[in-house]
């Protein structure tokens, strides 16, 4: 069984203009395995500067897996990751 990451982004701080998704959208992943890749957000201000110290929430929304290694606070130039395990299926799911 494959899983296809699919992210969404919601929510900004009165900080930050903008938070924009860097890396990990669209990845396929096999059960009982890691993504090939974070997800890597940034958060920005209106002039485009990183915004550090932003909180982050990380949630699965769709999909069998978890969130492993989450920074949840943006660091000194906004960037903030997640990585992804795929689960294992339950028998019967398909």
């Amino acid at each position: 069984m494959l899983v296809v990451l699919l992210f969404v982004l919601t929510g900004l701080s009165a900080f930050a203009q903008t938070l924009s998704l860097i890396s990990g959208n669209g990845l396929i992943v096999q059960e009982s395995f890691s993504a090939p890749k974070p997800f890597r957000v940034r958060a920005t201000s209106a002039s485009g500067a990183g915004v550090p110290d932003l909180p982050i929430t990380w949630t699965v929304k769709q999909g069998e897996g978890q969130l492993t290694k989450t920074v949840n606070r943006t660091d000194s130039n906004g960037f903030a990751t997640a990585e992804f395990f795929g689960s294992r299926l339950i028998q019967g799911d398909s």
